[in-house]
């Protein structure tokens, strides 16, 4: 079984557990649709480097990347560098929770992109409650109906869908969903390699006016120089959560500087 569908898995019967609890009516009572689509507006910013910078307990490729994490001292340092932040939603495989978003939202005045496996509507209206301003769609983990179907239900929230696409075929069914922002995931998701030749090879023929974003595998200023000449937003996590554990606040913020502004 590859590692994506493991977690989808894993994921519908953590759903089918949370609709016990509480139902998708109860959520929906809560959900109140965001008055402009923030994210979106941030990623069309041209003349800077748009970093979207990830809150990412742990991962299933680098195993956990903060032990005690410590959210006021990470945003602090992240709210001076991001043009948004990317909050990981899934707990079995990333110790992250749709309260984590919730705290995000709390420190920060960035549009926050929610990144969880979604596979049903529940799951948005869980994002919109926890303040997220954007939602990743996989396409690998979609059908197109379902693909349609999400996207129109993230867009009439008000967020914005970010669609997630490894490959020429996958952005082939992306496209007649008219998107804002494909991001162009370098990590294969059913065995976890990386290839930043990913970037280069798709990005280049994504149409003109959608936003596009490289993420994963964005660890040096190397790899920053070389997604920058393909789009100027980055999706950066695990390199970054890995340093503000291991060095602490400052060595992060040197980075950051560095990554930003070279």
């Amino acid at each position: 079984m590859s590692v994506l569908n493991e977690i989808a898995e894993h994921k519908r019967l953590e759903l089918r557990q949370k609709q016990h609890q509480q139902s998708f009516q109860e959520l929906e009572a809560q959900a109140k649709p965001l008055p402009e689509t923030i994210f979106i507006n941030q990623l069309r910013q041209k003349h800077r480097r748009n970093l979207i910078l990830e809150v990412k307990p742990a991962s299933p490729s680098a195993g956990t990347l903060s032990s005690t994490l410590d959210l006021n001292t990470l945003l602090s340092v992240y709210s001076r560098y991001a043009a948004a932040i990317s909050v990981l939603a899934d707990q079995r495989y990333f110790q992250g929770s749709m309260a984590l978003v919730s705290q995000v939202g709390e420190y920060c005045r960035q549009p926050i992109l929610c990144k969880e496996f979604v596979l049903e509507p529940y799951q948005v209206l869980e994002a919109r409650i926890a303040g997220a301003a954007a939602v990743l769609l996989i396409v690998k983990m979609l059908e197109d109906t379902q693909l349609q179907s999400l996207y129109q239900m993230i867009q009439a929230y008000g967020m914005t869908p970010v669609v997630e696409i490894q490959n020429e075929t996958e952005l082939e069914r992306a496209l007649p969903l008219n998107p804002e922002v494909l991001l162009v995931n370098n990590r294969n998701l059913d065995d976890l390699r990386l290839d930043l030749t990913t970037s280069e090879r798709i990005i280049p023929l994504i149409p003109q006016p959608i936003v596009s974003i490289s993420a994963s595998g964005i660890t040096s200023l190397e790899a920053v120089q070389r997604m920058t000449q393909y789009t100027n937003n980055l999706l950066i996590g695990t390199r970054l959560m890995q340093q503000f554990e291991q060095e602490g606040p400052k060595a992060l913020e040197t980075t950051l500087e560095q990554w930003m502004h070279v």
